[in-house]
């Protein structure tokens, strides 16, 4: 049985192939897979993928401590994030729209057309 974080992750990679075709994604469960993942791209000198979009309520380390994190070590100004979350607080828009590398404030349930734009925005067309 999947989790929901799971299936978010293989919903979302359907949408971005729909969109690209055979575009690479990557997908974490949790905050610390995901900067583990993002260290490694930076150490081994590959090209950091240009559309992020974090989830607030990741488990083990948050939303908010990745791109902290993030910020701190690796992130590139060509790195486009979007905050996804389900939280209605306007203090979390606030909050994310106040950092410099957050691009957009996106709330759950995320539709197609959206998915098209994001893509758009982060110059990630072929």
């Amino acid at each position: 049985m999947w989790t929901t974080i799971q299936y978010f992750s293989y919903w979302l990679k359907k949408q971005f192939q729909k969109i690209a075709g055979d575009i690479d994604t990557v997908s974490f469960t949790n905050g610390i897979d995901a900067y583990a993942y993002f260290r490694s791209v930076e150490l081994t000198s590959l090209s950091m993928p240009k559309l992020l979009l974090v989830d607030l309520n990741l488990p083990i380390m948050n939303g908010w401590q990745l791109i902290d994190k993030l910020r701190k070590t690796c992130l590139t100004e060509n790195t486009h994030i979007y905050i996804v979350s389900s939280s209605p607080a306007i203090e979390d828009r606030i909050r994310s729209l106040s950092l410099t590398c957050v691009k957009d404030y996106l709330m759950k349930p995320i539709y197609s057309q959206q998915y098209e734009e994001l893509y758009r925005a982060a110059n990630v067309a072929h």
